[in-house]
């Protein structure tokens, strides 16, 4: 990786740290690379690598689909961005509330960060309140709002808080611990009167994959209908990954607003937010909430998204990606019983992360008492043998359609060998 090497050396000259992504900085440095096809992509030096962290989950149809090519090319030679509306924003909206029918209207932005900071934009004018709880070890993007105790590169980099950010903004969130609702409902009684909005991912992915208990997301549903907030569900992950739709159907509740991104654009950068339509029509020109994106309606992106849900519904590609996602588990956790390795497996459906700790990880405080060390140890060995998977355990694992029983069968094998007890 001699190469990798050398283009993170230039970077650190450039880009802080040497990246524009803190949370896949690794030491001694980050492999750089060049081109992906189907399950795998390869580096600067020409390396393969079967890939489990898909650009964060958003290439549920692998790297380089023929399909969303052959769509996306057709789409440039007639103008990738033009400023005003296009009758692709129509036709996604369309295939996004055919599928998700809580999501009655929405806008598209730019990027899933700007779509949570409009959703909460919004929360706010409704209930005129101020007050947002949000999920310790959550991540909503990089609005100042969402960083408090946040997940994804800021658990890696053990950042409880960031500075810059104005005390008004960070003390108008208050963080709970996931599954926990006693703290939920103290919480709840500490700042009733101010409670604008409660944002949360129903299974969140930015501290590993951890998965709701039994009735948890519904006693939520129930507090924010008993305490007049708005429930927010962050769906960028997990829309059309489980299902041709949302993971909160799985558990029978529905959010007032939800917020979309990743497959959603087909890769391409794209946030949606949406919900119930006393609450989006709110916003101008019908309302008096502000919210506008100059490049929110690029063809390019929006057919790409378009595309991708074409396939889906056109192929059965849910029930094999699931199916291979729940035997790499049942694999995984065989092989760590058999070796009595000090680690576990926890995922659903097509998603998956492997905690170096034997206890059940149910929230972000479990996550921190995981063996960060023993993980990165894993990436490098599997990274030797031609398996990324993401370089922190506080991400998670993907699967993609272009993923056979041959990388399955390959991943299981190479685990076997590089685990020792």
């Amino acid at each position: 990786m001699k190469i990798s090497e050398e283009l993170f050396a230039e970077a650190k000259n450039l880009l802080p740290g040497g990246t524009n992504d803190p949370s896949i900085v690794t030491q001694p440095y980050p492999i750089y690379v060049r081109r992906g096809k189907g399950a795998y992509i390869w580096d600067v030096e020409d390396n393969s690598y079967i890939d489990y962290d898909l650009a964060f989950g958003s290439m549920i149809l692998g790297h380089a689909h023929p399909y969303i090519e052959y769509r996306v090319r057709g789409i440039l030679e007639d103008g990738i961005q033009f400023g005003v509306s296009t009758p692709y924003e129509i036709e996604l909206g369309k295939k996004i509330k055919n599928h998700i029918p809580t999501m009655e209207m929405m806008r598209f932005t730019p990027s899933y960060s700007e779509a949570a900071m409009h959703a909460i934009r919004l929360a706010r004018a409704f209930t005129k309140k101020d007050k947002i709880i949000k999920i310790e070890g959550g991540y909503h993007g990089s609005h100042e709002q969402f960083l408090a105790k946040s997940g994804s590169g800021m658990l890696s980099h053990s950042m409880l808080g960031v500075h810059g950010i104005l005390k008004d903004v960070a003390m108008s969130t208050v963080t709970v611990p996931f599954n926990d609702i006693k703290s939920l409902k103290n919480t709840i009684r500490e700042n009733q009167d101010m409670l604008a909005a409660m944002i949360i991912e129903p299974v969140p992915t930015s501290m590993g994959t951890v998965l709701p208990k039994d009735d948890y997301l519904k006693t939520v549903r129930e507090l924010a209908n008993a305490h007049n907030f708005v429930l927010i569900f962050d769906e960028t992950s997990t829309a059309f990954r489980l299902s041709l739709g949302c993971v909160y159907e799985k558990f029978g509740v529905k959010p007032d607003l939800t917020i979309l991104g990743k497959i959603v654009g087909g890769g391409f950068p794209l946030g949606v937010f949406g919900g119930k339509k006393e609450l989006m029509e709110m916003l101008a020109p019908v309302g008096k909430v502000y919210q506008s994106s100059n490049l929110y309606a690029s063809p390019l992106i929006l057919g790409a998204g378009l595309a991708t849900i074409d396939f889906l519904e056109r192929n059965n590609v849910h029930e094999k990606l699931n199916r291979l996602g729940d035997e790499l588990r049942v694999r995984l956790t065989e092989c760590i019983q058999n070796k009595g390795l000090k680690c576990r497996v926890q995922g659903l459906g097509s998603m998956f992360t492997i905690f170096m700790t034997e206890k059940e990880v149910t929230n972000c405080a479990d996550v921190r008492m995981a063996n960060m060390a023993k993980y990165m140890e894993m990436h490098y060995m599997f990274l030797k043998e031609g398996v990324y998977i993401p370089s922190s355990q506080f991400e998670t694992a993907y699967l993609s359609a272009a993923h056979t029983q041959e990388e399955v069968d390959k991943t299981i094998d190479v685990f076997n060998r590089i685990m020792k007890p």
